[in-house]
């Protein structure tokens, strides 16, 4: 468990990359039509290992980005509804992927289209709130000891 802003920042930032490489493995499948089995599978895995990437930032960064003097309860709030927002378009990603009738492409259109929009989140997320609560709190840590 992180104790400190740094260490949060850096797990969550980690995460990121791990969920990135994750998404380049689903793009390689995409490009070999003889595997959409195994795209749907890799698929649901990676929707389960965003789940608890979610959740893991609601337990640790949630209450830093809160704890902001100025911006605290608003970035709290947008980054809870983006949030919201990806588990509803997870949901219905997972239904889909579910379906024996969602056809390969199909398949690979939905995922195409989920990573591309989850890749734009994550760097607003690491050029905005990750960078402010990691500049801000950690002056008020060093300041502290």
């Amino acid at each position: 468990m992180p104790r400190t802003t740094q260490e949060t920042c850096a797990l969550v930032l980690e995460e990121h990359r791990l969920l990135r490489k994750r998404m380049d493995a689903l793009e390689e499948l995409m490009q070999q039509p003889s595997h959409h089995a195994t795209l749907r599978a890799e698929g649901l895995s990676f929707l389960v290992q965003l789940g608890v990437h979610l959740n893991a930032e609601e337990a640790l960064l949630l209450p830093l980005i809160r704890a902001l003097p100025t911006l605290g309860e608003p970035c709290g709030e947008r980054l809870t509804e983006e949030h919201r927002s990806q588990r509803r378009d997870m949901l219905e990603l997972r239904t889909l992927l579910l379906r024996a009738d969602t056809s390969g492409a199909a398949v690979a259109k939905l995922l195409r289209t989920f990573i591309r929009g989850l890749r734009m989140d994550m760097a607003q997320e690491e050029e905005g709130i990750l960078r402010e609560v990691s500049l801000e709190l950690s002056d008020n840590e060093s300041v502290a000891s």
